[in-house]
């Protein structure tokens, strides 16, 4: 089971449950056990060195079911039962080159759902997947009918086991949301309450240097070279939250991830504390002992964990993005005040107006009349509101809008897992490209955290909005266009020609990177013709065109500068990922 960044396996186990509603409550309960809900971690990681030779040896799964969630408009017609491509001459075997012996792919369109089915003629034959399908719906059908009734009985989510997520929270997320799950300016408002207590105890004493720090989210992609970074312009230790069984095993765990990234360096590294606890539990996951002696060491705090899954509602990411920030600024408040540089998003911009915004006290009584669409920008919008609601009773604290962070602009080491680089190898694979009047933003990480680290430690920059994203991002013909130069034959289509091929099996392999991105790349083709659509920013063109102006104040008279997207970065790039094998060379 996964999302496209992570595919792991589980084992459910229903015991003797007696009815439907028993075995959905127990695999309920199993699922929400699996940490971050197993977005961008493979189980074996959390595995003991003995257990994990035991999952290593069981049976590969057969059977995949992949759901690629829900979109506004109705595909091409195409055949719900395909026929697996199937190996030939000597080599060939009844799996042949797939993974999968049967693919069961989803996706919800005009309001239906759709299921295709690819399956071998060599192992089944249509009738016997027809009337597994059959069943497949019917099963569906009882689910449906079981939750209704049980709504008909006023059921709540708490009624169920609810593992890792309390009943508070729970209520927290039910209470708020409209009965359509329609999320709008005032339910995002009614969820953006910080909680009384949490205030500053004392008066801020600014220090020069900051000896202790508080890092969230080093285990992502940017928070990896944020950790860098505060390890060369500061002499400060670095305590970083992560989850794991003890702080050995953390250390390692950053450690190889540092590695990976190519910036890991032995020197510094005694520097580098890891703090074993979880974003989306209180007090972060410590002990209240703990969490006092943290808030009492710590000078100054990055904020830059979050759950990250573009097709979770906000209700899902909530206890992550949301009360996660809730404990991070209860941190900050606590014993001493410490100031809260806020990692957030350029896609939390519903409106020019409110990219205009630069300062903490205007954000917070800015009048919203506009909320961003999807699940992941709506919790940062709302966590954006605590932040300014702590800021208004006298929390320093920034906030730092990222727009699409790209690989390093010297060594091109990069997330592949990132849906930009999902996008360049799929269509690679496919030969051919959207034909569109789109723009593709690419900030080197480097430019980033190096940007965010030296704008953090200015006394001017307190209480302001910093955007980060590349200021000449370049358009998409232009991008396809250096593609095919470099060797990859790209032949322009429609956005109707590419929808086309997004359904088609035949064209399209579930293992393509852009399988799981079809509701993503159906949305290209959505907004009127006269205006310019972004790749990898925003769902809102007007977003596009915020200031950067106290950015490039900050900045000024700096050696920090973003690379243009020329041929040298993108050389840079494409050479690093042939290197790694993620791409093969033209």
């Amino acid at each position: 089971m996964g999302w496209f960044t992570t595919i792991f396996p589980v084992l459910l186990d229903i015991g003797e449950s007696a009815s439907l509603g028993d075995v959905l409550k127990a695999i309920k309960e199993q699922l929400r056990s699996i940490p971050n809900r197993g977005i961008g971690y493979g189980i074996l990681r959390y595995l003991n060195g003995e257990a994990a030779p035991l999952w290593q040896h069981q049976p590969q799964a057969e059977i995949r079911f992949n759901y690629l969630g829900q979109i506004d408009q109705v595909f091409q017609e195409s055949s719900l039962f395909v026929l697996a491509q199937e190996s030939k001459g000597s080599e060939r075997s009844l799996r042949g080159s797939r993974s999968y012996l049967l693919d069961i792919n989803g996706i919800v369109a005009g309001g239906q759902l759709r299921l295709d089915w690819t399956y071998s003629e060599a192992i089944h034959q249509r009738t016997k997947i027809e009337n597994l399908a059959q069943s497949f719906i019917e099963a569906l059908r009882l689910l449906i009918s079981h939750s209704q009734s049980l709504e008909a009985r006023e059921y709540r989510p708490s009624d169920l086991s609810t593992a890792d997520l309390s009943p508070v929270k729970i209520d927290c997320q039910t209470e708020t949301l409209s009965a359509t799950g329609e999320i709008t300016v005032e339910i995002l408002n009614a969820e953006a309450i910080l909680e009384s207590s949490i205030r500053p105890e004392t008066y801020f004493k600014p220090t020069t240097e900051p000896s202790h720090i508080f890092l969230t989210g080093a285990t992502g992609f940017v928070g990896a070279f944020l950790l860098y970074e505060l390890l060369q312009q500061t002499n400060a230790d670095i305590y970083c939250l992560i989850r794991s069984p003890n702080i050995e095993l953390g250390k390692k765990r950053l450690k190889e991830h540092l590695q990976s990234y190519l910036i890991w360096q032995e020197p510094p590294s005694n520097r580098i504390i890891p703090v074993v606890g979880d974003l989306s539990q209180p007090f972060l996951g410590l002990t209240e002992e703990q969490f006092q002696v943290l808030a009492d060491k710590v000078d100054v705090i990055y904020h830059n964990g979050a759950s990250i899954n573009l097709v979770y509602p906000y209700s899902a990411l909530k206890a992550t993005n949301v009360l996660g920030t809730q404990e991070i600024l209860r941190l900050a408040s606590y014993l001493k005040v410490k100031p809260v540089h806020y990692i957030s998003t350029l896609s939390v911009l519903s409106s020019k107006a409110h990219a205009e915004v630069k300062e903490m006290r205007e954000l917070h009584s800015f009048n919203h009349h506009q909320v961003p669409s999807g699940g992941y920008a709506q919790t940062k919008w709302v966590a954006e509101k605590l932040v300014t609601i702590a800021h208004e009773r006298g929390l320093p604290a920034c906030i730092y809008r990222l727009g699409r962070v790209s690989g390093h602009s010297q060594t091109g080491v990069c997330n592949t897992n990132d849906r930009l680089y999902r996008m360049i190898k799929g269509f690679i694979q496919l030969k051919c490209a959207p034909d569109l009047d789109a723009i593709v933003d690419m900030t080197p990480v480097d430019y980033v955290s190096k940007s965010i680290i030296h704008l953090s430690r200015r006394k001017q920059s307190l209480d302001k909005i910093f955007h980060l994203s590349n200021p000449h991002p370049i358009h998409s013909s232009q991008f396809f266009k250096w593609i095919c130069e470099f060797g990859y034959p790209l032949e322009p289509i429609s956005y109707e020609q590419l929808q086309a091929k997004l359904v088609s099996s035949s064209e399209l392999s579930p293992d393509n990177p852009l399988y799981p991105l079809i509701p993503f790349l159906a949305d290209m083709g959505a907004d009127p013709p006269r205006e310019k659509k972004s790749l990898e920013v925003s769902s809102n063109s007007e977003a596009l065109n915020f200031d950067c102006q106290n950015t490039v104040n900050g900045l000024a008279g700096t050696s920090i500068v973003c690379p243009a997207i020329d041929d040298n970065l993108l050389f840079t790039y494409f050479s690093y990922l042939i290197r790694r094998g993620y791409l093969d060379a033209p």
